[in-house]
């Protein structure tokens, strides 16, 4: 029931956030999903970069890494991700870490307004 899109790497997700090349007709995101371990662009730029935007600072973002670095989780934190998770290895650790993710950040969570329209 929700719209998923994966962009490959920190440059491409702002340009899907700013809508630039061929992300011309994308959606604004409800929620956002973030590696730190990015390509062209570290997951801490990204980050920074929707926190300090007024358009894009109320979406929540879930840093969602390999990393259990306390630099790492402490840093995601002091740019005001939403909250730090560690990514599971297995497919079915995996799964039910997104299924708790959906369950509270997509049905329990209040979202402001301007979110909660598009869900």
């Amino acid at each position: 029931n929700y719209n998923l899109h994966y962009v490959s790497n920190g440059e491409a997700a702002l340009d899907y956030l700013y809508k630039k090349g061929e992300f011309q007709n994308g959606d604004r995101p409800d929620l956002i999903l973030l590696d730190l371990n990015l390509p062209q662009r570290h997951g801490f730029e990204v980050l920074k970069e929707i926190k300090t935007s007024s358009e894009f600072k109320t979406i929540p973002v879930i840093i969602l890494t390999s990393s259990k670095s306390e630099q790492d989780v402490v840093k995601s934190y002091e740019l005001h991700c939403s909250c730090f998770v560690t990514k599971p290895f297995g497919f079915n650790d995996f799964t039910n870490a997104m299924k708790d993710i959906e369950q509270f950040w997509l049905r329990l969570v209040q979202l402001p307004p301007q979110l909660a329209k598009n869900s």
